[in-house]
């Protein structure tokens, strides 16, 4: 077993798996042990859907569009489901130098935890493939920066998520980690040699 899924399995025993986020993300790093920066090229983002649209393994596809605003302590308020929630990392560890496994919390907070004047707004564009236990998120987002409100970026973000959280009861933690980690690298892989 990895350290991550060692203190993985640790907060799961100490506080369950329903308000766990379990994702593994494509991204880049800056320099020998730099941050990473969740995100890839919009190529690469093209051609992973691409793969996806024509693989059989992709399971059922669901487009969404949604607006968020995020305080600068992390309360998101989704539009348009109206829900306020507070992410807070838990634990992350660079697999790869493009890929990144996190945990972190996700609780619904009270819409006065909300801040708004202290929030950034992200628009996403998502679209998403179950598979078993898993989901695939291909998501464009628009967003501006914290500190100043009038900027815009584009960003690809890539990202293999647990959705099943009955999973981490029924297989161990090292095998699901595995098997995120499996599914990332390979959608990694196959982008870089298609054609």
């Amino acid at each position: 077993m990895t350290p991550f899924s060692v203190d993985l399995a640790k907060y799961v025993k100490l506080y369950g798996a329903d308000t766990m986020e379990l994702e593994w993300r494509l991204g880049t790093t800056t320099g020998a042990g730099g941050p990473f920066k969740p995100g890839t090229s919009r190529e690469s983002f093209d051609k992973i859907m691409g793969l996806m649209q024509s693989s059989t393994i992709s399971g059922t596809r669901v487009d969404t569009e949604t607006v968020e605003r995020i305080s600068k302590d992390r309360v998101r308020y989704s539009m348009p489901s109206g829900t306020y929630i507070k992410k807070t990392p838990v634990m992350n560890a660079l697999i790869s130098p493009g890929i990144r496994v996190s945990a972190a919390t996700e609780l619904d907070v009270s819409p006065e935890t909300f801040h708004d004047a202290a929030a950034f707004t992200r628009r996403k564009s998502r679209t998403s493939y179950t598979y078993k236990c898993f989901r695939y998120d291909l998501t464009r987002v628009t967003s501006n920066h914290p500190d100043d409100l009038d900027s815009e970026d584009q960003t690809y973000e890539i990202e293999v998520e647990l959705v099943d959280k009955s999973y981490v009861f029924k297989y161990e933690l090292a095998y699901l980690l595995d098997f995120g980690t499996h599914l990332i690298t390979d959608l990694q892989v196959r982008s870089n040699s298609a054609v």
